[in-house]
């Protein structure tokens, strides 16, 4: 009975003693206490943004055109019996210079006959009027016979009345005085077809004027002489040719100054010279009575805006610098971009063989417009803007500020909004990018420096 009972109540007091351990143990546990993971700031590389003055640019690509471009035509028909010597390509002849002369024998000899004809018809008109002249005294005196014969015939009607005159000698004064008037009507008719035939005669003159005229000019075409001092880029004709009329004899180009036409999108170029619209003003072109384009030559010209102009060709490159001269009238209607006529006044000139070349039509030049400077604005690179905003850090933390870009210079950015002095902008490409998360930094120098002038033109 006992051993049966102390079967029964020992696991019955190990139970309880278990629970009762476990109980204390849950009693006498510490409280636990929160250990969040602590956030490593992340570190990147920044600059410091420092307000400065910089001198804006718009980048562009244009190609060299002549500004002024001669094609020499053969104006008259006939062989070219004299050639200059300098006329070839890559030559370049000055102003008035002899080019080509076509054989003017015929045309001098066609030239004295339309002289001579002329001559002529003058004395053929100085003919008819001394006959007018002559024609008008004759009238004169035939008039006054007319009346001696009148008056006779009438004496002699009367004296036949009284039967105290002679039959014949009646009829004789009749007839008398019937010649005298028709001698007189004779004349009369005659000095009415006198001013006509002056009038056919002057015409004539006209005519044979005209004919003097044409003859001349066709003789003056027979030389052909350099309009003004130009480079020859092509000779399309032979000592000793026979030549048609238009048949082209060569191409030359000016070499005082050469034109670029550059593409420029309208905003940028606006953002860029912010002046321009009021320097070129408002232009009614109605009521244009003057050059239109002497006229915005002259106001754009005012504002001086300099250019930059390179060529590259491998390893090597030649610049120039030009100025804005104008803006086309006309909009690019694929890109909407505007041309821009920039001249170059140096066109021609150091020129080095294998180094500098002359710049000629057809060259493909990059075009560095520069604008006026601009004070407290921010150069920064151009891949730390991110859709209008920028990551600057401000008491350890990040920040993304919208900001006002003004121009953007291929790998650099002005902006003149949200930026503040002394901003921190991160360069780092923060992904994924939060506004307050804690960033640690590593200060470097800006990569872009602002343009505070003009840069020099390298010289060959």
């Amino acid at each position: 009975m006992r051993k049966r009972l102390r079967r029964f109540l020992l696991p019955l007091i190990v139970l309880t003693v278990g629970i009762a351990v476990a109980a204390v143990l849950i009693a006498t546990r510490p409280e636990s206490t929160a250990n969040p993971e602590q956030v490593r700031p992340r570190l990147v590389r920044t600059f410091r943004a420092t307000p400065t003055r910089h001198r804006p640019a718009v980048h562009a690509y244009g190609t060299a055109q002549a500004d002024q471009q001669w094609n020499a035509i053969a104006e008259v028909t006939g062989r070219i019996n004299v050639l200059a010597d300098t006329f070839d390509d890559g030559e370049v002849l000055q102003e008035g210079t002899l080019i080509a002369q076509i054989d003017p024998r015929d045309y001098q000899s066609a030239l004295d006959a339309a002289k001579a004809d002329l001559q002529s018809q003058r004395e053929q008109l100085e003919e008819i009027r001394r006959s007018m002249s002559n024609v008008a005294d004759l009238i004169a005196l035939r008039e006054e016979q007319v009346a001696i014969a009148k008056s006779e015939l009438d004496r002699l009607r009367e004296l036949s009345d009284r039967n105290a005159g002679s039959r014949s000698e009646l009829e004789r004064a009749a007839s008398s005085h019937l010649e005298s008037k028709t001698a007189l009507q004779n004349l009369q008719n005659e000095l009415r077809l006198l001013p006509i035939r002056e009038r056919m005669t002057e015409s004539s003159i006209k005519s044979a004027e005209l004919r003097v005229e044409q003859a001349e000019r066709d003789l003056q075409r027979c030389t052909i002489v350099m309009p003004f001092t130009g480079l020859c880029i092509n000779r399309s004709v032979e000592p000793h040719e026979h030549v048609a009329i238009g048949q082209p004899l060569g191409q030359f180009i000016s070499v005082d100054r050469a034109q670029v036409v550059a593409m420029v999108e309208a905003r940028r170029m606006l953002n860029l010279l912010p002046k321009l619209s009021d320097a070129i003003g408002t232009i009614d072109l109605r009521n244009q009575s003057t050059s239109l384009v002497a006229e915005l030559r002259k106001r754009i010209g005012s504002m001086g805006v300099p250019v930059d102009l390179t060529w590259r060709a491998g390893e090597g490159e030649s610049s120039w610098r030009g100025s804005l001269a104008r803006v086309s009238a006309t909009v690019d209607q694929t890109t909407r971009a505007i041309p821009l006529i920039i001249e170059v006044e140096d066109a021609f000139s150091a020129i080095k063989l294998g180094k500098k070349p002359a710049l000629v039509p057809g060259l493909f030049l990059e075009v560095v417009l520069y604008g006026d400077p601009l004070d407290g604005v921010f150069v920064v690179p151009s891949d730390t803007i991110r859709d209008g905003t920028m990551y600057v850090v401000r008491e350890g933390r990040l920040e993304i500020v919208a900001v006002d870009v003004r121009n953007v210079e291929r790998n650099r950015s002005v902006v003149d909004a949200g930026l503040r002095d002394g901003d921190q902008v991160v360069m780092t490409d923060l992904f994924p990018a939060a506004t307050g998360m804690p960033l640690r930094v590593e200060e470097v120098d800006n990569p872009v420096r602002p343009r505070l002038g003009l840069p020099e033109v390298p010289q060959p």
